[in-house]
């Protein structure tokens, strides 16, 4: 006998579900190197704009369901979980902030 139980999600897919609210097209979403780390969620996301083009990947922080994306990840979290803190993370803030 197989029970399922429905409506069971895991915090990180909970977080990627706040995430892709933001975005322009979500179903276009790219996900590469997402931890979830003390109830923090952080990755890169690429999704496609309004001209349908793919943006290039983002940093993305999820926290208590507040979604940061872009350049901003660096002014709300000067230091990231050590886990998020990955050199592609920290390289692809770098060129956002530029």
């Amino acid at each position: 006998m197989v029970a399922l139980v429905a409506g069971c999600t895991s915090p990180e897919d909970t977080d990627i579900e706040k995430l892709k609210e933001k975005l322009r097209d979500p179903y276009s979403a790219q996900f590469e190197e997402v931890y979830h780390v003390d109830g923090i969620t952080c990755g890169l996301v690429n999704s496609k704009n309004l001209m349908g083009a793919y943006t290039g990947h983002q940093i993305f922080v999820v926290q208590m369901h507040m979604v940061t994306i872009g350049k901003d990840v660096g002014v709300l979290y000067p230091e990231l979980p050590k886990a998020c803190s990955d050199k592609t993370l920290l390289r692809s803030l770098s060129a956002a902030a530029e």
